[in-house]
């Protein structure tokens, strides 16, 4: 079994001396990975450690990225106050050194923890700013996914037509930039979304064979095949 180092050693292509490849940028690819692993804990002990070292040399951004990061593995773990210190230290950071498009990400994760709390309220809130930032940048795709998460929060509220409105646009919009993965998920909570709405059950259905097909052509078998027997559910969208 290869040694914590040698996994390390696997994220460059060059040698640890230069400045290409540092041990702080490396403790964090390593915490993100760790992190899509569903390794929680690895993945904060590797981020932790990237900030230590990110401290050593006053790089405000990358300590910025860093809390980001692990300020969405925190909300993986459910501890959610702890998620929302360190997205909103993330913010005060990339405010500093004026990255709209950090700043933004930032505001993303943070309505995202707010939103597993049921503040949805703030959420929202939080949803808007980074979409008015990342619209300020040109970035559509992360409009788009604001947009997503917005029409979810929208859902906590019961405000269904509104939910409906920003799920749909957030899916298309995903689709047509060729974000397939995204959009997957954006028809899917889509199609969540209806079937608290109480729509007619062919637009349930729809819903979940778009996201299917989303997730086909972007590679993911397990998720189209999640969402294709959704699709062929009598009633899509209840909990099994």
């Amino acid at each position: 079994m290869p040694s914590r180092f040698s996994t390390l050693s696997a994220f460059c292509t060059v040698e640890l001396d230069t400045p290409k490849c540092t041990w702080s940028i490396t403790w964090n690819n390593l915490g993100t990975t760790l992190q899509h692993l569903h390794r929680y804990d690895e993945s904060i002990t590797a981020h932790q450690t990237a900030l230590t070292l990110y401290k050593q040399t006053d790089n405000t951004d990358s300590q910025a990225n860093t809390w980001n990061n692990l300020g969405t593995t925190l909300q993986h773990l459910h501890r959610y106050d702890e998620s929302i210190t360190a997205h909103q230290t993330a913010l005060t950071l990339y405010k500093q050194t004026d990255n709209t498009n950090g700043q933004a990400n930032a505001w993303n994760g943070l309505g995202v923890t707010l939103y597993k709390l049921h503040r949805y309220d703030e959420a929202i809130a939080a949803h808007q700013t980074a979409r008015t930032l990342h619209k300020q940048i040109g970035n559509i795709q992360a409009q788009a996914v604001t947009w997503n998460n917005t029409g979810t929060a929208l859902r906590g509220l019961n405000r269904h037509k509104e939910a409906i409105e920003a799920g749909q646009h957030a899916a298309q919009t995903l689709e047509d930039v060729g974000d397939f993965a995204r959009a997957g998920e954006a028809w899917g909570e889509l199609a969540e979304t209806l079937n608290a709405a109480g729509a007619n059950l062919t637009q349930v259905h729809a819903a979940w064979a778009r996201s299917a097909d989303a997730y086909q052509r972007a590679g993911m078998q397990e998720e189209a095949a999640h969402a294709r027997t959704k699709a062929e559910q009598d009633n899509p969208g209840q909990a099994s």
